[in-house]
């Protein structure tokens, strides 16, 4: 009984000091990961273009893991709200039959509660399925502005909703360490 005893106040004394950590996992984790985004059609698509990358849409486990934090602090920071400035939409065009490669380091955000605004917490992807897709389009907008081509992105424009939809998806699992996905564009008629 005595030794019962003892072990179950070491087991709370080391979960009480922090030696027991949060989300520990055994693997690796994913990432980081090169995209090859391919447009093997007859003509350009577009797509949303943000910071040094495609907007990536990624799910895993049913959740939707956010690849920038956005306008929030960081929870180690504290919680404050961030007086930000929208960067304007940027598109980028992917020519007929080129290719395009761009890293994602495996970095995503979790978004918790923290005070009105919220803070967010970076979070690295595991190893399992995933859902990826970046969405294109035939055409773009321009919103005016001094919106002006700088080699293939285009600031100041959106995706056109009236031209024909694309995308290109991933839905297969990510692995421990560094891995190159392809996603490749198909278009609607």
């Amino acid at each position: 009984m005595k030794r019962l005893s003892i072990g179950l106040i070491v087991a709370c004394v080391s979960a009480c000091t922090g030696n027991v950590s949060e989300n520990v996992s055994p693997m690796a984790p994913a990432g980081p990961v090169t995209f090859v985004l391919r447009n093997p059609t007859s003509a350009p698509v577009y797509f949303a273009w943000v910071g040094q990358r495609p907007e990536l849409d990624i799910e895993h486990q049913g959740q939707h893991l956010a690849m920038t934090r956005g306008c929030r602090m960081l929870c180690d920071e504290g919680c404050e709200c961030m007086d930000c400035d929208a960067a304007p939409p940027i598109v980028r065009r992917l020519a007929p039959g080129d290719q395009h490669t761009f890293e994602w380091s495996g970095e995503w955000f979790e978004l918790l509660a923290c005070g009105t605004c919220g803070c967010v917490r970076p979070r690295s992807a595991m190893p399992g399925d995933y859902d990826i897709a970046v969405a294109g389009a035939r055409g773009y907008q321009s919103h005016g502005g001094t919106g002006a081509w700088n080699g293939d992105l285009l600031t100041n424009a959106s995706l056109d909703p009236a031209s024909s939809a694309c995308q290109a998806t991933f839905e297969s699992a990510l692995v421990e360490g560094a891995q190159t996905v392809t996603l490749t564009f198909v278009c609607e008629q």
